[in-house]
């Protein structure tokens, strides 16, 4: 019977050590989870925020560039040459001219001086090679008391042309001479070409 007993107990110990155990090996192993996860939580943290820091940057940036642009912006270029470009077409179509390509307004504003508050559109189309001294403009005014700042800029530079031309090549130097300014309207033209009176009969049919 004590043998009995005694083996009984044995067990019993036997059994909580065991179970002890099994306790110790489940906590050491979800310790190290424990860390891990909260590592991963502030890895993750980290990028989570560097990247917004950069998109306020970009931004910011984007910002700065766009306000620049609108307060630097030439009032010339500013103006809408639609209506200029559209009757330049019409009363050049069907005409041989030289090459040709519209004037910058950083040029414009240096060779013919327009007030540009006194226009509501205008284009200049002058030789894209330098051995032709054909040009021609089109202004739309915004209404006829600008007329006369239009036309003292054509002068200026009607004498600039002239300078440039008349101990270079005599027959443009003629050209320039014979140069053409029509008003009709709330339209101006200027022509330096060989075919001025025919680009003058289209642009007084296109005005009404």
């Amino acid at each position: 019977m004590n043998k009995r007993f005694l083996a009984a107990m044995m067990a019993v110990l036997v059994a909580g050590s065991v179970f002890t155990g099994c306790g110790k090996a489940k906590e050491e192993v979800n310790t190290p989870v424990v860390e891990e996860n909260t590592a991963t939580e502030e890895v993750t943290e980290d990028l989570l925020n560097q990247p917004a820091e950069n998109t306020t940057t970009e931004e910011s940036t984007a910002t700065e560039d766009s306000t620049n642009s609108t307060i630097n912006s030439d009032d010339y270029a500013g103006i809408d040459p639609s209506v200029a470009q559209e009757m330049l077409f019409v009363i050049t179509d069907g005409i041989e001219l030289p090459s040709r390509m519209n004037m910058e307004a950083e040029m414009f504003k240096d060779t013919y001086a327009i007030d540009p508050s006194v226009l509501s559109s205008y284009v200049v189309s002058m030789p894209m090679m330098n051995v032709h001294a054909t040009e021609i403009a089109v202004f739309e005014l915004k209404d006829a008391s600008g007329a006369d700042a239009v036309k003292a800029g054509i002068e200026k530079r009607v004498q600039a042309l002239s300078e440039q031309w008349k101990m270079y090549l005599p027959d443009q130097y003629e050209l320039v001479q014979n140069y053409k300014i029509v008003e009709k309207g709330n339209y101006i033209i200027f022509v330096i070409s060989d075919s001025a009176d025919t680009i003058v009969s289209k642009f007084e049919a296109y005005v009404q």
